[in-house]
């Protein structure tokens, strides 16, 4: 029976964390943090990584239709640039506080494929990515014989204080092999509206929709942010059901 999980959280400097690095461990990538005001920039390689089974850049539509592209390198390489400030008397320096990326953790039904699950990822991704305007990253992850972990299912995560994976258990189960139950992606937005430059280039903007203050979304006639995610959480039950109907499989609930 598939199982529903949707779950989102920050990438954010004030807990110590770097989306570089971030998006080199989902995507299972080599990727550099070229930000000048990092004293801590560096090269994160994760080409070791096992288990990645697809993974895309996900622009809004507008952006699409402006024959614009970016890589995964480029992109988050942008954001952790972006995010700094002046308001000091020592010159620019890197925001503490940002909030670099917002991330959704998604269960992937085992009973459909591998084609149908990372077409129901690259959905999710497009749609919010066209509501909010902004550019999404998805990276899908599956069990393989080498990173299984026999007796229980597990959802794979980064620890950025202790700078390893961390292993979530699922459930228990009995095995001797890998479980393709535990299929699942990472999908990190970024947290600023994406727009292009007269000169075709990437320009981060305003804060997205989904980060504003509760201040600012009731002046602007929106539903607070906890109803948000309800409302986010809802629309991906309806995508997989939409799909899991189609091979009569029960449907899943996000309540």
């Amino acid at each position: 029976m598939a199982i529903f999980r949707a779950e989102t959280k920050h990438i954010s400097r004030s807990k110590g964390q770097n989306v570089v690095a971030a998006a080199a461990y989902r995507a299972g990538e080599k990727l550099t943090d070229t930000n000048k005001l990092n004293p801590s920039a560096t090269t994160h390689d994760y080409t070791k990584k096992h288990g990645v089974l697809a993974k895309s850049i996900i622009l809004p539509s507008e952006l699409y239709d402006q024959g614009f592209s970016i890589n995964r390198q480029e992109l988050w390489s942008s954001v952790e640039e972006h995010e700094t400030t002046t308001r000091s008397v020592k010159g620019s320096r890197l925001k503490q506080t940002a909030r670099l990326a917002r991330e959704w953790l998604l269960s992937l039904p085992s009973e459909l494929s591998d084609d149908e699950n990372e077409q129901l990822t690259a959905d999710f991704t497009q749609k919010l990515a066209n509501d909010l305007g902004v550019i999404g990253d998805y990276c899908i992850h599956k069990p393989t014989a080498a990173n299984y972990k026999p007796k229980a299912d597990y959802i794979e995560s980064y620890d950025f204080d202790t700078q390893k994976p961390e292993l979530t258990r699922v459930n228990d189960v009995n095995a001797s092999e890998p479980d393709n139950r535990n299929i699942h992606a990472h999908i990190m937005f970024t947290t600023r509206k994406a727009k292009l430059t007269a000169d075709g280039e990437l320009l981060l903007g305003d804060k997205a929709d989904s980060e504003r203050s509760e201040k600012w979304r009731k002046d602007n006639g929106m539903v607070n942010g906890g109803d948000y995610i309800k409302e986010v959480r809802g629309m991906w039950a309806d995508m997989v059901n939409k799909r899991l109907a189609q091979h009569d499989i029960a449907p899943i609930s996000h309540k």
